[in-house]
């Protein structure tokens, strides 16, 4: 198979390709925490504390499936989530830090289909708690060198 010409790694000395990757993987990561620990609970943290069930229910929805808008459209968190994985570096799919936010943020996307089955699902901390599990799951990650 052929080396990408743009890939860093074409003669590049390990410690750069090592930088370069580093340095994607914290944009990648700083990405990820805004969209999916920030940008996904914020329909709800703007709700008032007093709001219905189903009005929490339905902003969990947005946060979830219109996670990121921009120029580009809508991306929903499980798109984003698909894309950072795929730009993964392999060896850091393995690692326990790694491990840990993939559980955290496979815990979140699965709030869809849980509201979809359970009509009185939707509490807000709970949701809440999940947004910031992902958020402390990031930063155990970036630990990962």
């Amino acid at each position: 198979m052929a080396q990408d010409p743009e890939s860093p790694s074409v003669g590049a000395p390990p410690a750069l390709v090592d930088a370069y990757w580093d340095a994607d993987w914290d944009a990648d990561l700083t990405d990820l925490a805004h969209d999916l620990a920030r940008h996904a609970a914020l329909p709800v943290r703007l709700l008032p504390p007093e709001a219905p069930a189903d009005v929490v229910r339905a902003a969990i929805l947005v946060g979830l499936r219109q996670t990121r808008r921009g120029p580009q459209g809508v991306v929903a968190a499980r798109e984003l989530w698909a894309a950072f994985r795929v730009n993964a570096r392999p060896s850091w799919q393995r690692r326990a830090q790694t491990v840990a936010l993939e559980s955290a943020v496979e815990r979140l996307l699965a709030w869809e289909a849980r509201l979809a089955e359970e009509p009185g699902a939707g509490e807000r901390t709970a949701w809440l708690r999940a947004c910031d599990d992902v958020a402390v799951a990031i930063g155990a990650a970036r630990e990962v060198r």
